[in-house]
């Protein structure tokens, strides 16, 4: 499995080709870019927007929508997980998808994380 590295060089790679490192000055769209300056955007747009996922534990004060993250408990070994919209319901003190279907339904599908949607 490839290193988040070695995946955002091998995306450079395949935007630029193999054009050399110097800071050539390498046409795109509107804009002129060098691999220097995209692997410096491609690094501070990763932290930016570095999801801020919250323990289920800690749930919000209110019954916002958020985004959720459910995992599939049947299969613990291939790791399956969603995402998608939910809410949780203070007065019963559960989870829901925003189709008002319980998350935690006894379909083997537990949440695991949410966070607040990016504004």
């Amino acid at each position: 499995m490839k290193t988040k590295e070695e995946y955002a060089e091998g995306y450079i790679n395949y935007l630029y080709r193999d054009v050399l490192e110097h800071d050539k000055e390498i046409y795109a769209p509107d804009i002129h870019q060098t691999k220097t300056d995209f692997k410096a955007g491609f690094d501070l747009a990763e932290e930016l927007f570095k999801p801020k996922w919250i323990s289920v534990e800690t749930p919000p004060d209110d019954e916002r929508n958020v985004i959720i993250k459910i995992f599939d408990y049947r299969r613990p070994k291939e790791k399956v997980t969603e995402v998608g919209l939910g809410y949780f319901d203070h007065e019963e003190k559960e989870w829901y998808h925003t189709s008002d279907v319980l998350v935690n339904g006894g379909h083997g599908w537990m949440i695991t994380h949410y966070m607040e949607i990016p504004q």
